[in-house]
This record gives structure tokens, sequence and C-alpha cells, in this order.
């Protein structure tokens, strides 16, 4: 299997760890992107790659970001996405990430999860002491939106203070969001990879003035336990930005969980020195064990890949026995019309679906739907309840004489008493007796062969062909 590290640092801790384990580390500063292309490493293209694990730095960003892009369309695996690197990446898109997730979560009673609460100035021309009174009195904590490791962010502990860093930092064209000031002694760090908490350490600065926490600037960490709910939160925060190796900043204050950052390219240095194990290796297996060796063919319409875990087992063919299978491995039998359960859709109550042996996946109603190519997300409504969600890709549909444009995402989804991740396109089956078709790739994934019970059995209603762009 081909890991491949793809940084612009390469002599960092996490790349050189990984290097000694076996994975080959790609410095992205030598690299080349054709448009709808290959990814060229000092003039030879990059083939053969089983798994991505991209990091990234704030220098050139947006032709990074077109790097891997590139990367994802040649490989079976990233281990964080573009979209989710991007988004990691730039502190108000991660904040607005936040935001979205947020408010997609029912909030427990007795405990909060938010964020500070955060403005941007879009102008020179906008009064700052009004913006700044939207924030309460101050102390505010002023971010430009680059920057990693406690660089640029400063704090301001009057309007006098903060209107003058603001000032300046416009007049230098710098973007920059403010934020309230959350008093605290110490901020907790939460990595995750995939399903797990990875590694978690607090962090403080024990006799400085410096209100930032990060090591980079001086301070100290110490082990730290956190709560399933913390890691709860961590894990899915990470996974609805694309992610599967974060690190998850936040503050924790009486029953509430402030989430600061999330850093889509984590150092481990400090944390290793507090674990016995080595936190590279399990990266290393982790990307092992979630990457088939024998990856499916890349489709050919434009794909960008969001995988929030890995969606290999969705959407590789079932194996073929050639001599009889042991009894645990034995396919399912099941009817043309089974319930599923889709998570965080809905009610996530059991839901009848269609099986379709002719679809190639899965696919759920939805009304209202708008795409938004150049962003790769879509929206929704759902049983009256309004969706935005990343596209995983963009494939044409020919529905009797015409052709639609759907947009394919993953969901998490429950059948047959046990979760998978699985492609579904959004479409609109108002027409259609069910709001879900269960299609190949799923029962690909679960191993089931179909049963035609001609009592309950019902014709197909679809006339689809897939066509590729």
């Amino acid at each position: 299997m081909k890991i491949v590290v793809a940084t612009a640092e390469p002599e960092n801790y996490v790349p050189v760890e990984l290097a000694k384990l076996g994975a080959v580390v790609i410095n992205t500063n030598e690299c080349v992107v054709e448009v709808d292309g290959g990814v060229y490493h000092n003039g030879v293209p990059l083939l053969d790659i089983d798994v991505v694990i991209p990091r990234l730095n704030d220098e050139m960003l947006d032709q990074k970001y077109q790097l891997l892009r590139g990367l994802e369309k040649s490989t079976g695996k990233m281990l964080n996405s573009a979209v989710g690197m991007k988004a990691c990446q730039n502190k108000l898109e991660t904040i607005n990430r936040i935001n979205e997730y947020l408010r997609s979560q029912p909030q427990t009673e007795g405990f909060k999860v938010r964020q500070p609460k955060t403005i941007v100035i879009t102008s020179q021309d906008v009064n700052v002491d009004q913006a700044l009174d939207m924030l309460g009195s101050g102390p505010y904590v002023i971010k430009t939106v680059l920057g990693s490791q406690g660089m640029g962010v400063m704090l301001a502990d009057s309007k006098i203070s903060a209107r003058g860093i603001i000032q300046y930092l416009q007049s230098e064209k710098t973007n920059l969001m403010i934020q309230e000031f959350i008093k605290h002694d110490t901020s907790y760090r939460i990595i995750t990879l995939g399903d797990e908490m990875l590694a978690s350490n607090s962090r403080g600065q024990k006799g400085s003035a410096d209100f930032r926490t990060n090591i980079a600037q001086g301070a100290t960490s110490e082990g730290y336990d956190p709560s399933e709910t913390e890691i709860k939160v961590s894990i899915e925060l990470a996974k609805y930005l694309g992610c599967e190796f974060v690190a998850v900043d936040y503050l924790m204050l009486e029953n509430e969980m402030i989430i600061l950052e999330v850093n889509g390219s984590p150092g481990l240095e400090d944390m290793q020195s507090r674990y016995d194990h080595n936190l590279c290796e399990k990266i290393i297996n982790h990307c092992s064990k979630n990457v088939s060796d024998d990856l499916p063919a890349e489709p050919e319409a434009p794909e960008l890949s969001i995988e929030l875990e890995p969606a290999i087992a969705a959407t590789e063919p079932a194996p073929v026995a050639t001599e009889p299978m042991p009894v645990d491995d034995q396919p399912i039998v099941i009817n043309d019309i089974e319930k599923i359960i889709i998570k965080r859709i809905g009610d996530e109550s059991p839901l009848e679906a269609k099986i379709d042996t002719g679809a190639d996946s899965c696919c759920l109603h939805g009304e209202n739907i708008t795409i938004f190519p150049d962003k790769m997300m879509v929206t929704f409504t759902y049983q009256d309840k309004s969706y935005q969600m990343w596209i995983q890709r963009l494939v044409n549909i020919k529905q009797s004489n015409m052709t639609k444009q759907r947009a394919v995402v993953v969901l998490d989804v429950e059948f047959l008493g046990k979760p998978y991740q699985i492609e579904t396109s959004i479409a609109d089956r108002s027409d259609m007796a069910y709001e879900f078709l269960i299609g190949k790739n799923l029962l690909a994934a679960a191993n089931v062969v179909i049963k035609i019970d001609q009592e309950k059995s019902t014709p197909s209603s679809t006339d689809e062909e897939l066509i590729q762009p």
C-alpha cells in the first residue's frame, strides 16, 4: 500500500515520523497541477497512490487546494477532503462551518455547545465602535483569517485599542474577524482519527500575561481525559467538515463547550510525549485498515470527495464466492421493501425503502433542491426541514427524454441493524411510492441478495439512465 503525505513542510515532526513508518512524503512546493488532469512532482506524475494524508499551510492556499483536488480525483482515499482542509485553514470559513454544524445538532439539556460570538467588518466605511458594541464592552479578540499556532491573534482591552488594530489591518488589506473575549486559564485539544480520539491535552499560560494557549507561543500542556460528550462532539464536527484527522480546540466553562478552532494539519510532537504508543503508527494503521487494496475504478464523472468516513465499503462490489462461504459470511436474503434509518435527517425513525437492483446508488427524496456547483453544495427540504450538504459529486441522469443534474452526497444510514456511510443522490420523488431508494452500492456493502415476494413486490417506477457529463 502506498501512503503519501502531501505537505509544504516535509521537515516537520509529523511528516518525518510518518516517513519512518513507510509513508512517502511529497513536498507540495515541488508540484504542478494539470487542471482536470493529474498532479506532477518534479515532473513525474503521481500515480498508484492508495491514500493521501494532506497537510496545509497558508502559503498559496488556493493553489494548494487545487493540488488536493487533483490528488482526490486520482487516488482512492484522502484522510481529509480538499474542501475540509480548505475550511480548516480559513478561520472565518471554519467559524461558518462550525455554526452550520451546531445549528444541525440538538442541544443536550444542561450542556451547551457553542462558539464565541463573532463579527466581520466588511469595509473601512463601517463605524467600528458601533460594530464592537455588538460584542459588548470588551476585551476583544481580533484574528486574521489565515494563520496558525496563535499567529495573527490579538487581544484588545478597549474599543480604542481594537479600533487602532482593526484600522491598521484594514489599511494592509488583511482579512480579519472579531470575537468576544472569553476569560479562561486553560484550553483543551482533542485530536480525532476517524471514529476515535487519537490524543488529547490541556494547555495554559502559567505566569504569563499572554492569553493564547498555543504551544508555539510558549504555553505548557498537561494530560487531559475528556468526557464522552467532548469526544463525541469533536468527532462529529470533524466528520461534518469532511475530515478524519483534525485537532479541535475548545474551552470548558461550567456546562458549556466553546469551540474555538479546528486545525486540519495538527502537530503531534507535544502530544506524543504523553503517550506510550506511537501516534503516527496509529495513523498509518488507520489508513491501511480503511483503504481496500483492491480499489474500485475511478468514475469518469468529475468528483470532489468529501469522505466523512471510509466510504470504500459502501461502493466496492460484494465479494464473489468461488466456494461455499462460512456461515457468518453468507449473503443476507431480503425482500424488495426494507426499513432504513437515515441519521441526522428527518426524525431518524425507520423508513420503508424500495430496493432497486438497477440503480447504481441510493436516492433520497428532497424538495426545493438547489445545487451550487461552484461551492459543491446542495440545499433541499425533507419532511418540512431544510438541509445544506457538501456534494460528493455531480451526475447527469437521463429520465425519459430529459437530462437532469443530480447532487450525490454521503449519508450515514442504518440498514439491517448495521451502520453505513453511503453515496446517495438527492431527487424529487414526490411521484414515487417510497422516499428512499436502496441501490446496488448499499446492497453490495451489506452483502445481501433479493428475495422477490410476489405479494409485496411493486414494479420499479424509475426510468433512469446514468450518463457522464
